[in-house]
């Protein structure tokens, strides 16, 4: 039958898993902090892509005199510019959402480590518990022997005592009846 109380193993068991945790905690801060890096870069990218766009629709005007192919061709390359913007625009707001999950997860992470260090106090005060409890056990278990012992003295004394007196009451009665006896 296994003790409510935590042992001194789950207690490392314990100490041990937090420690991963914080480990882990550190790594994801690293990780993290490298992809909001990532995304500052791209957002760099993805604004230098705008004003290239920018840059690129000044150039690409029609010009009346250029031959046709040209214009399809700029409009083309517009084209190609304007889908390279929206995905650039849709990947910026993709990786601002990972971000805020990010953020996210980091703020549970954080919460979860205070609640780990908190139980681990709460653990450590149950181990202390239990060990006092243990010796108060032990000290009581002592006591109850020299109880029980001198209990047992007791009731011997007790039945000597009850044992004298019978011999001094049938004594007396003996006296009693032989001095009666004799009378008669």
């Amino acid at each position: 039958m296994g003790s409510p109380f935590p042992s001194q193993v789950e207690i490392s068991q314990f100490e041990k898993v937090r420690e991963e945790f914080q480990t882990l905690l550190k790594k994801y801060d690293i990780l993290q902090k490298k992809i909001v890096m990532h995304i500052r870069s791209t957002e760099v990218r993805a604004s230098l892509a705008r004003r290239k766009c920018e840059d690129a629709d000044e150039q690409c005007r029609p010009v009346v005199e250029a031959p046709r192919e040209e214009n399809q061709l700029q409009v083309q390359l517009k084209q190609d510019i304007d889908i390279d913007l929206l995905l650039a625009v849709e990947r910026d707001q993709r990786m601002r959402q990972i971000e805020a999950d990010m953020l996210d997860i980091n703020h549970i992470f954080k919460d979860l480590a205070g609640m780990i260090r908190e139980q681990g106090a709460v653990i450590v005060q149950i181990a202390d518990n239990v060990a006092q409890a243990e010796v108060h056990v032990e000290e009581a278990n002592k006591e109850l022997e020299v109880a029980d012992t001198l209990q047992r003295k007791r009731r011997k004394c007790v039945c000597i005592v009850v044992a004298v007196c019978l011999v001094v009451v049938v004594g007396v009665v003996a006296v009693i009846v032989g001095v009666v006896l004799k009378k008669q």
